[in-house]
């Protein structure tokens, strides 16, 4: 497996240590998300809510992978950022064969 090196009970620790820095800093990471309805294919904006953003520019991703040092200080979580990374990659990968499978097939 990708991930067999890495050590369980570290990553746990690491894990918590992100966990904190996230509950310790939330106010840092909420986007305004517009939400949609999609009567008659029409989508129309419902209203705004406030998220996480896990993912982008100014999300919890991004300050864990560009400034690692403020979740620990010069204890980089780099099990979790590496087990993280997977996650992600993984879900991408499996979003683009999803998406490729839906295509049409070609005409011939």
């Amino acid at each position: 497996h990708a991930l067999a090196h890495l050590d369980a009970d570290i990553a746990k620790n690491q894990l918590l240590q992100v966990k904190h820095f996230v509950r310790d800093n939330r106010s840092q990471f909420i986007v305004d998300c517009d939400e949609h309805d999609d009567e008659d294919d029409k989508k129309t904006l419902t209203r705004t809510v406030k998220r996480l953003a896990l993912v982008g520019e100014t999300s919890i991703a991004h300050t864990l992978f560009t400034q690692p040092e403020r979740v620990a200080g010069s204890n980089i979580p780099n099990q979790f950022l590496e087990l993280m990374d997977y996650m992600i990659a993984y879900r991408y990968s499996r979003k683009r064969r999803a998406t490729v499978s839906r295509l049409p097939a070609p005409q011939r």
